[in-house]
């Protein structure tokens, strides 16, 4: 049955003479009601529509159960057929709406699409109801450039550069950052970042400031901030805003 019902024992001890003692009485529920879901949310990170690898992801289940009560609500997270996260869900306010918030980790790298994620409310009394949401992830950063041009204008004598390189909106391109270092072959880091260049600009002006030899990479930025640190062209130029001297003509 899926009705839920209140039942009364009535428990009475008699001995053989039929003399009549205590009696008590008990009562129990039959629980036929499974856990209702009101609905489901998923909350991304500020300003996003999907979520990437080592960001937060909050899912909101609102439940109910009128037997028993709800006991426990999950919610497994599934990726190319394996389940990447399983959390559970608490009503810290008690207004019938399960929460958490987790980071998203174990999600295959460039990954790109929906994937299952099975909520399961369980009440009290082992009752089960489930259903399918899909949760947005996207791990896949945009091509780089194939290459980048860097180009010193000697006539400004002011060691300035001019850097250009093919967009890469196609792949999924917002914007570009341009790394600056003295050594060839550099790692990209927060520390040789010098600016952000958002699409549909392609080129970027720089006085580097010293004279000498400076090592240029681009890479591309997607709109949840996918970028790929491997394979990065580089392109390298000499900065010389100095004037030859000449000294003991003759």
């Amino acid at each position: 049955s899926e009705q839920t019902t209140d039942s009364l024992w009535y428990v009475t001890c008699m001995d053989i003479a039929g003399n009549v003692g205590n009696s008590f009485t008990r009562t129990f529920r039959v629980d036929g009601a499974v856990p209702s879901i009101g609905g489901t949310n998923i909350i991304y990170p500020s300003g996003q529509t999907k979520v990437k690898e080592g960001q937060d992801i909050t899912m909101q289940v609102t439940a109910s159960d009128t037997g028993s009560g709800v006991d426990t609500v999950t919610a497994g997270v599934s990726a190319l057929n394996t389940l990447i996260v399983t959390a559970t869900l608490t009503d810290g306010d008690s207004d019938g709406v399960y929460d958490v918030t987790f980071t998203l980790s174990e999600s295959a790298a460039d990954f790109e699409g929906d994937v299952p994620v099975l909520i399961t409310v369980t009440d009290v009394s082992g009752r089960v109801a489930t259903t399918n949401i899909n949760a947005a992830i996207d791990n896949k950063a945009p091509d780089n450039p194939a290459a980048i041009s860097v180009v010193t204008t000697p006539s400004d004598l002011d060691g300035s550069v001019d850097l250009s390189w093919a967009s890469a909106v196609a792949t999924g391109a917002v914007s570009y950052n341009v790394y600056r270092d003295t050594s060839p072959g550099f790692a990209i880091s927060g520390g040789n970042k010098i600016t952000t260049v958002t699409e549909p600009s392609v080129s970027y002006s720089n006085v580097p400031g010293i004279n000498g030899m400076y090592y240029w990479k681009v890479t591309a930025v997607d709109d949840i901030g996918n970028e790929d640190v491997t394979g990065i062209p580089e392109g390298s130029t000499l900065v010389d805003d100095l004037a030859p001297d000449i000294t003991n003509p003759q």
